[in-house]
């Protein structure tokens, strides 16, 4: 890639007006640094030590990258890599070498003129003068520093690292049609990652969409647990950050609702009473859809709102059932669904709950909620909590009333709340009707679904026609789009899609595309639906990923289906989703279910008894995790604020609460564990962890999870004995052999890679290898992150046989006369 940013910066300076010559320059720096950021996060994630979540909250804000972005990252890993990889990564980045300032320094200058002139000011001729040569000169000395982050293109066309780094290649693609590329967004959807770019061109640039492979180090799907996520917002003036568990928005298509839009804005800036808006109106509407989209708009700083903006903003769609530890249930009354809303609003500060959360209801709970917020250091103006679909909480006059009284009272107490319902409900907010859109924003809906459906009977209507289609359609978006996608998927005419619509009541009109989409369906698509209608735990990306696995095939394959017809409703929150199959599509799945042969029947149900399991056994990893190891370690409010200023990449402020709460709890064992891990993980001191680790093990000697801390803490401090000590103690407390001997495998591959000495070096590489062998044999497909494990060994062989490969060749010294000392030796022999 070398040669390609070296051609763009030739092609650059040969552009005779300078203010040409700097934008262009400025767009291929940005792609450099880009490029070397990600290859670097690509180093650390693929040839450092697996427990390092170094970058986690850089790789969230590749959502809406920024050009400081990249120099934080670089800046960040540099050394992390130096210490575990190369000892020359990015040579000149933190020194001066011959230049008269330290590179990091000068692209810091550069972000900061960009954000001063180019970004919110005035670019004058005098600063254009002044920053092309300049912006030149950062181009071809970033080429020179971050030249070990920059991709060599093999001859199969793959882009991979220099030996020195393993080979490593790199799947995330950072070229398109031959041109480097600038990022403009990292996306997911129901569990795909998508990538958003141009192409570094100056005639012209295109825009593309990729798709993101599973293994970038970009995507990240891990949730660790985390119902609330961070984030940044960026704004013209400021930036500010929050939590949230937004799901994203529900359409690509969204049209009009201009004024509706305006009105929310209105209502979330204004200081004044009522503090609720009601969004109502009739079904099919979409006022889910408004929703989603106003807080997405917001959370992407397409919306900029005046005043304080909450720092709190919690989603809760109004269920009556709900997983518990005794399976799905059903909730009696409106009462329990009402404060499940409310009480999950502590989900930000805790992973578990503590049981007398749930002894609570009422008044009682609004104001235990409030206290829990004021002692976190919010107020009312800082809480947003939106609650869909409440329609479905209450079915009689006195339902209504209590579902009434319980919101006015949680918005006087806790925050403001946005409630969408089918009724006008009877309390006090400012009410946003949705009703139809307007003829052309119609047309216009029609027109875009028609583009992304391939419905040709759409497509070459002209806008009378629409203008009609419309009408008759009361100008509801939800029926517009079910129009759309039947003329799409049948290939019919306009006046047959519209009588096959008419000619149907409701029901017989989604049973109608159920059919058609079922005639549609491969076998192992239909078979999921199937296993889904079957299995007693949530549908969510878990479980259906299962249900993939058992008939083998892609997640992806399995959305293309779902997205044929309005079989479930769908919450995404990007990493993760939640389905609910509606009834209608639940009865017609169950008689399929029957028609089928008993056999193949007694295989369905087997399938979906084995995700039962998966799910289940999940389920209670995570809660013994939860329990024993998060909610005993953040019980205390200072541990809450750590863990908080941690999930916000603040690390300074995260340790000095930790340091009180310290204080506060000296003799909590977790706690000190915890600690220990972030001061290993997070701030790469491992003196501080190998102190808080051993404090841990004198307050609780019995700690498996924290004799793991210890012992990596031995590893990164290059002390194989002592750590395997630690480990083989953490096996006798109840930790898997497997998980033991592969993080004795791991860390004599990363001693080796520090060795200078090549023999013993090969020695490490081979007892590594042993080591992998004996932990798969060991591995359990039971065992605690089961997954996770067998993905850690795989990689870890790989790049150990490659290692030893490389080590053999260059070497003209004979490795093969040894005697390495027998593993039957150590302590896990």
């Amino acid at each position: 890639m070398i040669n390609i940013f070296k051609a763009e910066i030739e092609r650059a300076l040969l552009l005779e007006v300078e203010s040409e010559r700097l934008t262009y320059l400025t767009s291929v720096l940005r792609s450099i640094l880009q490029t070397a950021s990600i290859t670097s996060l690509e180093i650390v994630k693929q040839l450092t030590p697996d427990d390092s979540s170094l970058a986690d909250s850089h790789i969230q804000r590749f959502r809406q990258p920024s050009d400081g972005l990249p120099i934080e990252i670089i800046d960040l890993v540099a050394p992390h890599i130096r210490a575990f990889v190369s000892g020359t990564f990015a040579r000149g980045w933190f020194e001066k070498e011959k230049a008269p300032a330290r590179l990091v320094d000068e692209l810091v200058e550069w972000v900061a003129f960009r954000n001063k002139k180019t970004g919110h000011g005035v670019l004058s001729q005098s600063d254009i003068a002044e920053w092309a040569p300049k912006t030149a000169s950062l181009c071809n000395r970033s080429l020179s520093v971050l030249k070990d982050a920059l991709p060599i293109t093999r001859e199969s066309k793959t882009q991979s690292l220099a030996p020195e780094y393993s080979n490593l290649e790199i799947e995330t693609p950072l070229i398109f049609q031959g041109k480097a590329i600038v990022i403009t967004k990292i996306s997911s959807k129901k569990s795909i990652w998508k990538l958003q770019g141009q192409t570094l061109c100056w005639e012209r640039s295109t825009d593309f969409i990729a798709d993101l492979p599973d293994n970038s180090a970009l995507c990240s799907h891990t949730e660790n647990g985390d119902k609330f996520r961070f984030a940044e917002i960026n704004t013209s003036e400021s930036r500010h950050t929050l939590f949230h568990n937004v799901p994203i928005r529900q359409t690509a298509t969204f049209e009009g609702r201009k004024k509706e839009l305006e009105r929310l804005k209105e209502w979330l800036e204004g200081d004044e009473e009522p503090n609720t808006c009601l969004v109502y109106g009739d079904g099919g509407y979409g006022k889910t859809t408004l929703a989603l989209e106003f807080l997405n708009r917001f959370l992407e700083g397409e919306i900029e709102l005046k005043g304080k903006l909450p720092e709190i903003v919690s989603y809760h769609t109004a269920k009556m059932t709900k997983w518990t530890d005794q399976g799905l249930i059903n909730f009696r009354g409106i009462s329990t669904a009402m404060e499940d809303s409310v009480r999950s609003l502590m989900f930000c500060f805790q992973d578990v709950l503590e049981k007398d959360w749930y002894t609570m209801d009422g008044q009682a709970l609004i104001d235990k909620v409030k206290t829990e917020l004021v002692r976190q250091g919010y107020n009312r103006d800082d809480v947003l909590l939106i609650l869909d679909n409440t329609e479905t909480l209450a079915n009689s006059p006195a339902d209504v009333e209590e579902l009434s009284d319980f919101f006015e009272k949680a918005a006087k107490r806790i925050g403001r709340i946005i409630i969408t319902s089918r009724r006008r409900e009877y309390m006090a907010a400012k009410g946003i009707h949705v009703s139809s859109l307007s003829e052309n924003e119609s047309v216009r809906l029609l027109q875009r679904l028609g583009e992304e459906y391939n419905a040709d009977a759409i497509i070459r209507a002209g806008e009378a026609r629409l203008r009609k289609v419309s009408g008759v359609l009361s100008r509801k978006p939800l029926l517009m789009d079910a129009l759309v996608r039947h003329i799409a998927r049948a290939c019919v005419g306009i006046d047959e899609a519209l009588a096959n619509i008419f000619s149907k009541s409701n029901d017989e009109l989604l049973e109608f595309l159920y059919l058609d989409a079922w005639v549609r369906m491969t076998e192992s698509q239909r078979k999921v639906y199937l296993i889904l209608v079957q299995i007693s735990v949530p549908t969510n990306s878990f479980s259906i990923g299962c249900a993939c696995q058992q008939v083998k095939i892609p997640h992806g394959d399995f959305h293309s289906s779902l997205d044929e017809t309005y079989f479930a409703s769908l919450t995404d929150y990007g990493r993760h989703y939640e389905i609910e199959i509606v009834d209608l599509a639940r009865n017609f799945f169950h008689q399929k279910l029957a028609e089928l042969p008993s056999v193949e029947r007694d295989v369905v149900k087997e399938w979906a008894k084995e995700v039962d399991d998966k799910v289940a056994r999940k389920e209670e990893i995570e809660k013994e995790y939860k329990e024993d190891r998060v909610a005993e370690a953040f019980r205390g409010q200072f541990a809450k604020a750590a863990k908080l200023a941690t999930s916000r990449g603040q690390l300074s402020e995260a340790k000095d609460f930790y340091d009180i709460a310290i204080q506060d709890e000296p003799l909590n064992a977790a706690l000190h564990d915890r600690y220990a891990w972030f001061a290993l993980n997070k701030l790469h001191d491992p003196q501080l962890s190998l102190q808080l680790a051993t404090k841990s093990l004198e307050l609780n000697p019995h700690s498996a999870d924290a004799l793991v801390t210890l012992a990596l803490t031995h590893y990164h401090l290059n002390d194989i004995e002592s750590g395997d000590i630690s480990i083989a103690s953490a096996n006798r407390e109840g930790k898997p052999l497997s998980l033991c001997l592969l993080r004795m495998g791991i860390a004599r591959y990363h001693s080796a890679k520090k060795s200078t000495d090549k023999k013993k070096a090969l020695q490490l590489f081979e007892a590594g290898i042993e080591l992998f062998g004996r932990a798969r044999r060991e591995l359990k497909s039971d065992d605690n992150y089961y997954a996770k494990n067998i993905s850690d060994l795989d990689r870890y062989t790989s790049l150990t046989q490659k290692a030893i490969h490389l080590n053999k060749r260059s070497s003209a010294t004979n490795f093969y006369s040894f005697n390495s000392r027998p593993l039957n030796s150590g302590p896990l022999g």
